[in-house]
Order: C-alpha cells, then structure tokens, then sequence
C-alpha cells in the first residue's frame, strides 16, 4: 500500500483499504467525537471509496455507512466528503499508508 500511495495509485489504495479496512488508525486523542466505526467509514470516504463499496469492505449495510457518514458529517460540520481528509488528522492516503507500516 505505501507503493501505490507513493505513486499516487488511488484506485489501487482504495482497493487496499477494502481488503482490510481495520488498518486504518483511530486518532489517539479521540477530540473529534467520532467513534470507531464512523472513523472507518469516513476514512475509506476520504480515499474515494463508494457508499456500496464502503459497505462491502466493512461488511455492513450502505444503509448504515450513510448513517455514519450523516453524523460524521454533523460532528465535524461539514457537508461534503471533500472535506474529510483534512479533518480525519492529515491525508487519506498517508493514515493508510502508515497503518499498513504497522
């Protein structure tokens, strides 16, 4: 995953991120409210993934990771999934890749 971030293979790391979607870091702080599962689902959000895609990878509902995404959405006051990167404690793309160093 650290090579196809590196080579900016976005479409490659969101396949890395379906295939296990619990590398990917909780914040240590916890500041933001999110809890574990909204953290996952924003994160794979974040990266591109798709609703169904999302869903398929964490083995739940799209109901459900629109859920997730309505109250990430309204703990971090946003209204968009471009805004996520930022506010998830840097990119996207560099939390997953440092979760897969672990």
């Amino acid at each position: 995953m650290i090579v196809a971030a590196d080579c900016h293979a976005e479409a490659l790391v969101r396949g890395l991120a379906l295939e296990s979607p619990t590398a990917v870091p909780a914040r240590p702080d916890g500041g933001d409210g999110l809890t574990e599962a909204e953290r996952r689902v924003a994160a794979m959000a974040a990266v591109g993934c798709s609703n169904r895609e999302i869903a398929e990878g964490l083995h739940v509902t799209v109901s459900t990771v629109e859920q997730h995404l309505t109250r990430t959405y309204r703990k971090l006051r946003i209204s968009r999934r471009a805004d996520l990167p930022p506010l998830l404690g840097g990119p996207a793309l560099g939390d997953l890749t440092d979760a897969h160093r672990r």
